[in-house]
């Protein structure tokens, strides 16, 4: 079986402390829209949620840390922080169009 990237924003207006009840209403509409399976590539799949302490300037920079991305430089892709069948990750976004926190994560499909 493969895995499938799965991502969403939530507002600044929930904090690091409610972040984790956000989350599970979040899997909780995901398993409901895509079912209970085991490979809806979908949150439903993750392991809980991992809030890491850092915060980037777009939600393209906070994919490219959570999914990995192509070092041209180097020619070699970084190292995600998620992982198939892990937890989600969550990071703090502030830029001038979105603030406030992104979900990502490798989602088994």
């Amino acid at each position: 079986m493969g895995a499938q990237y799965d991502e969403t924003t939530v507002s600044n207006d929930i904090t690091r402390e409610q972040l984790p009840v956000a989350f599970e209403v979040i899997v909780e509409e995901r398993a409901y829209e895509c079912g209970h399976g085991g490979y809806t590539g979908t949150f439903a799949e993750c392991e809980g949620l991992l809030i890491h302490d850092k915060t980037f300037p777009s939600t393209k920079d906070a994919r490219a840390y959570i999914d990995g991305e192509w070092d041209e430089t180097a020619q070699e892709f970084t190292e995600a922080a998620c992982q198939k069948w892990g937890p989600a990750i969550a990071v703090k976004v502030d830029s001038a169009d979105f603030t406030g926190w992104y979900i990502g994560a490798c989602c088994s499909s």
